[in-house]
């Protein structure tokens, strides 16, 4: 196994092994990556394709002044923007980017008044309420709260205002909200029944 600095040289100078090392030891991460915008386990794997590809093309401009894993989460988020932003502009696919105001902002909902027992939500469950969430919705959540992107950025790279952006970031949180408190509802009564 090559060292990181190995690995980035490798592939600098486009060496067969040091691109399939790279994969491997990436590919797992940067396919969650893909999944969270995408929802869909063969649009992620294609994703994470074009998105690989777009690393070993720009892989010479990484300075090597941050982390690698930072640098490659980046170049997936960008390549999943294209995949939003292609897809907006099937005919049969429609993303909104309109503002729509609320100032509604995600609750704990094991927190609410009225519920004595903690329920917690795995992973899985958390991942899929985020997929219920409309494409351009769960792309900006995703890149706010994932990815850490400011709403300056966000609203940068969707070309779209910074109070569309947290107005969008409201939304999605409101129905994250929302998706939530069934789920939490439905635990509380197979609690109960048990």
């Amino acid at each position: 196994m090559l060292s990181e600095k190995d690995l980035i040289k490798g592939c600098k100078d486009c060496k067969i092994k040091a691109q399939e090392e790279l994969y491997n030891l990436y590919s797992r991460k940067m396919y969650g990556v893909c999944y969270y915008y995408t929802s869909c386990a063969d649009d992620a794997k294609d994703l994470l394709h074009e998105g690989f590809i777009k690393i070993f093309d720009k892989i010479r401009q990484f300075k090597e002044e941050g982390s690698l894993e930072g640098w490659m989460r980046r170049i997936m988020v960008n390549a999943a923007i294209d995949f939003i932003r292609k897809k907006k502009a099937r005919p049969d696919a429609v993303l909104d980017f309109t503002v729509e105001d609320s100032d509604d902002e995600l609750s704990n909902v094991a927190e609410e008044e009225g519920s004595e027992e903690d329920i917690y939500f795995t992973q899985e469950e958390m991942l899929d309420a985020i997929n219920k969430l409309p494409d351009e919705l769960r792309l900006i959540f995703n890149m706010s709260c994932l990815e850490r992107y400011s709403h300056k950025e966000i609203s940068v790279l969707l070309g779209i205002r910074e109070d569309t952006c947290r107005s969008k970031l409201r939304r999605a949180r409101n129905i994250l909200r929302t998706v939530l408190e069934e789920l939490h509802t439905l635990k509380l009564s197979v609690q109960y029944k048990n």
